[in-house]
């Protein structure tokens, strides 16, 4: 069938590997863009993760702030984030937050980013 021979040569010609590369890449930039948003915009103390893998950033806010402080005051404002204790059964990760960066970072998402960093700071 064309589709079947179309999938065929592209990956014959190294076509998936190129894509890959170029997502990748596009990844990449898309998470450093994020990562100096928030930098420029959290309280001083905000740990960061830095992904080998995946389309997440992890958040731990300072001085004991609770993310889901930060969650209640964002949600009033339309910006919504995953707060840690999502991923865990116990009580761990109270002040940890979880945003991805699969999407780029529009003008609407970086007024969003910095707006929970001025909330954050705030609490």
């Amino acid at each position: 069938v064309l589709n079947q021979l179309i999938v065929s040569r592209f990956m014959e010609n190294n076509g998936y590997e190129r894509h890959l590369k170029s997502v990748r890449a596009q990844l990449k930039a898309q998470m450093v863009a994020y990562r100096e948003c928030i930098e420029e915009s959290f309280p001083m103390g905000t740990k960061m993760s830095q992904p080998r893998g995946g389309l997440a950033l992890w958040l731990e806010l300072p001085n004991g702030l609770k993310a889901l402080d930060l969650y209640r005051a964002a949600i009033r404002e339309h910006i919504s984030f995953y707060i840690g204790s999502l991923f865990s059964p116990a009580e761990d990760y109270e002040s940890h937050l979880r945003i991805g960066f699969g999407g780029e970072l529009t003008e609407k998402m970086e007024r969003a980013l910095r707006r929970l960093g001025e909330l954050s700071c705030g609490l």
